[in-house]
């Protein structure tokens, strides 16, 4: 049985599915596991900054840099990350994603 079925809390066997299903495209499924990890350990920098990696990916700009500011509020390291992460490439135009990398 996987771990998040017999030990609900286990907020990285949420975040380990969501990254699971996010690889196989199914961002909305990724995205409600992220929110579940978020659920047992609200400052987990990791699923935030995820979830605006699937938002991004799902071509929703709008989420995408919500989360995406968020994630860089707890961990202000993400803000260089950015820069090289393939998920933003499609939204790297929007007024709302340059105005949070300050360009």
């Amino acid at each position: 049985m996987p771990p998040w079925r017999s030990n609900p809390d286990l907020h990285e066997a949420w975040g380990a599915r969501g990254f699971s299903l996010a690889e196989l495209g199914r961002y909305d499924e990724a995205i409600t596991s992220y929110d579940k990890s978020l659920e047992y350990n609200s400052d987990l920098d990791i699923s935030v900054y995820l979830k605006a990696c699937c938002y991004a990916k799902w071509h929703k700009a709008e989420e995408a840099i919500q989360a995406l500011g968020e994630a860089i509020r707890l961990e202000p390291g993400y803000r260089e990350r950015v820069k090289t992460e393939a998920s933003f490439d499609g939204i790297r135009g929007e007024e709302g994603f340059r105005a949070l990398m300050g360009d």
